[in-house]
């Protein structure tokens, strides 16, 4: 019952933290020389395989520990291969696993604790094994390759008892009590952060009250996944988050300095959008005012323009011209016309100027030109004048909805203050405390810490994707 138990605590880890690699192979114990494994061994990997339906070939280590986490032997399994392969040497690992006893405040060995009673501390650390030189704002860095490590301890309630975890979560079932630790072992030392500032777990404690000390195998999931599949394509944004992260701290403070006079900021708030909307009124007043005068002001400055033309019709036809009644539209054509008779460019008329004829067409035209200007662009402003007072319509619409939104923001003011401190307390100022403001320093640092994830394939070097699983001996 118990082999179940653990059994399924390690697929459950597994599946919940690298379904996208699935896990593939078996949890097998070898022989201590690492060459051969033996019948029973094999017995257990049969009854621990999972499949995985991928063409990718997925690596999976297992890793065999004694019950202080030193590595004896590995197991190495492919999805692409049947065969196992047993090695001895443990020195290529990326993440060293050590699990330490203490015993009523004293280090004691995983053998002195055997059947003890008192007050236990289990600690596990991960130490980061991989080393790689990357170029970090244009200077050659060593980094991590980073990991996650997930470890799994099933505790029996019959000999532990007031369970505390540190780094980790506890889910007790009423016989045993199961204990999950998370770790990221080297992504302190990647991100540059520091540890005053914002500690990033590399270990997990257990503590405990024991009666006649044993242990199940503890299994542990590493797998650098998480960091692969990282996008790195959003971080360039994430400059601007710096100065908005300020500015964000500014408002907060404003808005928790003033949270006792929120009330009265929001009462006059209420007044002076009260203001706006009186003052809205009449600016939609006033320009529905100036619109309704637009057919009149477009009408006379028509007339104008047409009498202007009628006129100068009449004064070329007196001067014995043969030429249509002169429009808006068509007095350039006429008068150009006129002029190309006389074989003078009407635009171009050079010498011809100063012709007297001449002089006094293109004069008309100047002065036609002129009118025609200013009937045009009184037509654009009675045009604009129509469209702000429509604007103006609809926003004098939507002011009975603004007030109503401000007064409902008064009445729920003392909530809204209360909400603000504790999303500034527990949100904004924990973000901006633990990174102390330097957000685009991390960022510059995670895409080559992502990278460099991306680049670590394989234990073996064959295989396109690889995890770790680490199992510890149990004390009995």
């Amino acid at each position: 019952m118990k082999r179940n138990i653990v059994k399924i605590i390690c697929i459950v880890l597994t599946v919940s933290l690298i379904s996208g690699l699935g896990m593939a192979g078996a949890y097998a114990a070898g022989t201590k020389n690492g060459v051969n494994a033996s019948k029973e061994n094999n017995n257990i990997i049969d009854s621990m395989k999972l499949t995985d339906s991928s063409d990718t070939d997925i690596e999976t280590v297992y890793v065999l520990t004694n019950a202080d986490g030193n590595a004896d032997n590995l197991v190495v399994s492919s999805t692409k291969r049947e065969d196992l392969d047993y090695e001895t040497d443990t020195t290529k690992l990326p993440v060293i696993m050590k699990v330490t006893y203490t015993l009523d405040g004293k280090d004691v060995s995983a053998e002195d604790i055997k059947g003890v009673t008192g007050h236990v501390v289990i600690r596990f650390d991960y130490i980061n094994n991989t080393s790689e030189k990357v170029n970090i704002n244009g200077f050659e860095e060593d980094i991590h390759v980073p990991f996650v490590a997930v470890t799994g301890v099933l505790l029996e309630n019959a000999h532990f008892t007031n369970i505390n975890v540190t780094g980790g979560k506890l889910l007790d079932d009423g016989d045993r009590t199961a204990v999950m630790g998370i770790t990221f072992p080297g992504l302190q030392e990647d991100l540059a952060v520091d540890l005053e500032t914002f500690e990033i777990p590399e270990s997990f404690e257990i503590e405990a009250d024991v009666t006649d000390f044993e242990l199940e195998s503890t299994y542990t999931i590493v797998t650098n996944n998480v960091f692969e599949s990282f996008d790195t394509s959003k971080l360039d944004a994430i400059d601007d988050l710096k100065g908005k992260a300020n500015e964000l701290t500014s408002a907060m403070t404003q808005l928790i300095t003033g949270s006792d006079k929120l009330h009265d900021g929001l009462s006059a708030l209420l007044t002076g959008a009260n203001q706006l909307a009186a003052g809205i009124t009449q600016l939609d007043s006033g320009l529905n005012t100036l619109a309704k005068n637009n057919k009149t002001l477009n009408g006379g400055a028509r007339q104008i323009f047409d009498s202007i033309l009628a006129t100068s019709t009449t004064n070329l036809r007196a001067a014995g011209l043969e030429i249509p009644d002169l429009t808006a539209d068509n007095y350039y054509t006429v008068l150009k016309a006129v002029l190309a008779k006389l074989g003078v460019d009407i635009d171009n008329p050079g010498q011809a100027a100063a012709d007297p004829t001449v002089k006094s067409i293109l004069t008309l035209k100047a002065q036609l030109d002129g009118v025609n200007t200013f009937y045009q662009g009184l037509l654009q402003y009675t045009a604009g004048v129509s469209d702000a007072a429509a604007g103006a319509d609809k926003l004098n619409g939507s002011t009975p909805s603004l007030i109503n939104g401000i007064k409902q923001l008064e009445a729920g003011s003392g909530e809204l203050s209360t909400g603000i401190k504790t999303f500034n307390e527990q949100g904004i100022q924990k973000i901006i405390d633990a990174f102390n403001g330097d957000i685009s320093s991390i960022a510059t640092r995670l895409a080559p810490i992502s990278e460099a994830a991306a680049r670590y394939k394989s234990y073996s070097g064959n295989a396109d994707a690889c995890k770790f699983i680490y199992k510890t001996s149990a004390i009995k």
